[in-house]
């Protein structure tokens, strides 16, 4: 009995690990497209890194749209958008041309 059933059994077990294995390979192919789609931004009050998501805390400001990790940064740079523009365009600066002593200043 145990050579009739022996087949069936390894047949079903081939089968089924054929099974997972393709779902895994799915799963994993479609989270790596995920993770390239998804743009990231970088919120001007506290320097995050932030997903540019349907449904992420957002203002508009002299035409550009400008993504928040919470709430409450959005209310700060809502109050006083200048100050946190001169740092982000200070901080950019620096990550282009380094410090000053690299240029010879």
């Amino acid at each position: 009995m145990l050579k009739k059933t022996l087949p069936t059994l390894l047949g079903a077990a081939l089968l089924f690990g054929a099974v997972v294995l393709v779902g895994f390979l799915a799963g994993c192919g479609s989270k790596a497209k995920t993770d390239e789609v998804t743009k990231k931004a970088t919120d001007p009050t506290c320097g995050m890194e932030v997903a540019m998501t349907e449904g992420a805390v957002t203002h508009e400001y002299e035409g550009k749209t400008y993504y928040f990790c919470s709430a409450d940064c959005k209310t700060k740079f809502v109050a006083d958008p200048g100050e946190y523009m001169e740092e982000h365009h200070e901080e950019m600066e620096e990550e282009m041309h380094g410090d000053d002593e690299h240029h010879g200043m």
